[in-house]
Order: C-alpha cells, then structure tokens, then sequence
C-alpha cells in the first residue's frame, strides 16, 4: 500500500515537492527513488503529539488500540 498523505502535503504548500532520481538498470526496468524534503515538524509524527494535546484538553483517556479494527487479531465487538 503507497502513502498519499506527503503527495497531500505537497498538494497543500507545506512541503516541497519531492527529489526523484530514475537509476538506469540492464536488462530490469529502471528504479524510481523518491526523496522528501520532510522536516520533522511537519511529519506524522507531530500529529500524534497535537491529537495527544487536543485528548489531553478535552480531559479525556487517549487509548489506541494495538491492532486496528479490521486486524483479524482484533476483538470482535457484538452488535448493540
């Protein structure tokens, strides 16, 4: 699965747009290498720290699960 959300930045002008280099290859197609000027505040990472802080305003528990929910290791929930 590729990752939409740094093309969503560039989209946005938050970030540049990304370095691509085309590396030539005998008898194989070429390769693609893509590299993002990513600094650290701009990346997902902070974003988990800003929801941490909007949980932590609102005076609420900031649990996430360990698996996501469509995991098959998930607990099933029973419908209400």
């Amino acid at each position: 699965m590729r990752s939409n959300w740094k093309p969503a930045l560039v989209a946005a002008g938050v970030i540049p747009e990304p370095e691509i280099t085309v590396i030539p290859r005998p008898d194989r197609p070429a390769l693609r290498r893509v590299k993002w000027a990513m600094p650290r505040e701009d990346g997902s990472h902070v974003l988990r720290h800003a929801f941490a802080s909007v949980v932590l305003a609102a005076q609420t528990q900031a649990r996430m699960p360990s698996t996501p929910a469509d995991s098959p290791k998930s607990p099933k929930r029973s419908p209400l």
